[in-house]
């Protein structure tokens, strides 16, 4: 149907008034911009029932410090005693060490170990066969426990403070100069584990956290998350820390790189979490014995400085090593 001119006339000059309006944009409607991609996780947490023996037994074989005397065993009975010993020796011969290269091949072996297949018939080549003795046991009397437990903390932990992990994240990517390790970053957490501090990292890139221990409850936990992941991040500080040493000619005292990493880590955690919150190493006394005593008027002159922004790294180091006893040779507490 024609229309009528005037009204073609009237739709023309609209049309025209329009287009001069919008600047003869093209005026397609744009599509729905994409939502931008989510974050990788920065942490994957496991439990498993394997790897919680094997950290049993590795803790008995390789602990520097003993359980504190009159502490209850939970696992095992009296009646597998003999099997416990038996175990406990094969470990010792068989990894010396919590950080050994055996060690570190058997958590990463043991963390995705399939449970049904453990010790069917033999256990995974990277474990000594005596823990197998124990393992029908320890399924059917322990894991439930342990593994609850696990979770608990798992759970505790994951709702810490999420607001903040990335955050925190980053201040220590730009502070130790590395990327993050991998996204996400495995920790495996188990009720009882070895080490001073009921937790270690391995070469490999794998964390593993005690879940039962008093100190990792709360922010602390969220420290010690940090700490033990920061380990994976401190190479090209321990580079800058041998060269600040030659240049000075100043001996680097055996624990100053992990005196760092605590004072570090800890700072970066107490600024996102705000003043309130005390620091794992000043908490536990870090500072005041061992092999730190000593360090922190240093660390407070010369370190803290360059986490706020003021100096630069090799800067910060020498002044570190300089203010320190040059006969100072610390080692971790």
């Amino acid at each position: 149907m024609n229309q009528p001119k005037t009204l073609v006339a009237r739709s023309l000059l609209c049309a025209l008034t329009l287009a001069a309006a919008l600047g003869c944009q093209d005026r397609t409607v744009p599509a729905t911009p994409a939502a931008p991609p989510t974050a990788a996780p920065l942490f994957v947490f496991g439990s498993s029932a394997p790897l919680n023996l094997h950290e049993r037994v590795l803790l008995a074989a390789t602990a520097r410090f003993p359980p504190p005397a009159g502490s209850a065993r939970d696992f095992p009975p009296a009646a597998l005693d003999a099997a416990w010993d038996t175990a406990v020796r094969g470990y010792a011969r068989a990894f010396g060490s919590m950080f050994s290269p055996a060690a570190t091949a058997a958590q990463r072996g043991l963390s995705r170990a399939d449970a049904a297949r453990f010790c069917a018939p033999d256990p995974t080549p990277v474990v000594p066969h005596a823990v197998c003795a124990l393992w029908p046991a320890y399924q059917r009397d322990q894991w439930a426990k342990d593994d609850a437990k696990n979770k608990a903390f798992i759970d505790r932990l994951q709702k810490t403070r999420p607001e903040l992990w990335q955050a925190i994240a980053d201040d220590l990517v730009r502070l130790y100069g590395m990327p993050w390790p991998k996204h996400p970053l495995r920790v495996e957490v188990a009720a009882e584990v070895g080490g001073p501090g009921a937790a270690y990292t391995t070469d490999a890139g794998y964390v593993t956290l005690a879940s039962t221990d008093a100190r990792h409850q709360g922010d602390a936990g969220l420290e010690i998350l940090f700490h033990e992941a920061s380990h994976l991040m401190f190479a090209e500080v321990e580079k800058a820390l041998a060269a600040a040493g030659e240049k000075t000619g100043r001996p680097v005292p055996d624990a100053l790189w992990h005196a760092l990493l605590f004072y570090g880590t800890g700072r970066v955690v107490q600024k996102h979490i705000g003043p309130g919150y005390t620091t794992y190493a000043e908490a536990q006394g870090l500072y005041t014995r061992g092999g730190f005593d000593g360090f922190a008027p240093a660390l407070d002159a010369h370190w803290r400085p360059y986490l706020d922004g003021e100096v630069t790294l090799d800067t910060a180091l020498a002044g570190v090593l300089t203010a320190l006893p040059p006969d100072d040779r610390g080692v971790d507490p």
